[in-house]
């Protein structure tokens, strides 16, 4: 048997993935299909198209008769700001936190981006 010192790290992680990929995933809720829908939507209205013009597009590339152009391929995440972004940590009360979620939920933000437009906000008045 293989131990940690005596194993190539890509074979410990590999050992590892594999332990842990058979744990089965929550079965996705019904509710979080139509989320996903409605952000492609809004995402295809944004770029002023939809299902049928992607479609066609992207038969016209895989033949080759596509008269497009691609631009630039950037690795990674879209940048959020400008600026560098700083992690910070802070106690919350349980109650505040449930607040924070429901709030943020409600507006289909993430905890982050939905503190980050508060405190903008807030700041700013």
């Amino acid at each position: 048997m293989l131990d940690s010192q005596h194993c190539p790290a890509s074979a410990h992680f590999s050992f590892n993935h594999r332990a842990r990929a058979s744990t089965p995933l929550p079965p996705r809720r019904k509710q979080d299909r139509k989320e996903m829908t409605m952000k492609e939507t809004e995402i295809n209205s944004y770029f002023a198209v939809d299902d049928q013009m992607l479609d066609s597009m992207a038969a016209e590339y895989e033949t080759g008769t596509w008269k497009g152009t691609v631009g630039p391929i950037r690795a990674g995440r879209p940048h959020i700001s400008d600026e560098d972004l700083t992690t910070i940590s802070v106690r919350l009360p349980q109650s505040l936190l449930q607040t924070i979620d429901n709030k943020a939920r409600l507006k289909k933000e993430n905890r982050s981006q939905f503190l980050r437009d508060t405190l903008s906000r807030a700041l700013q008045a």
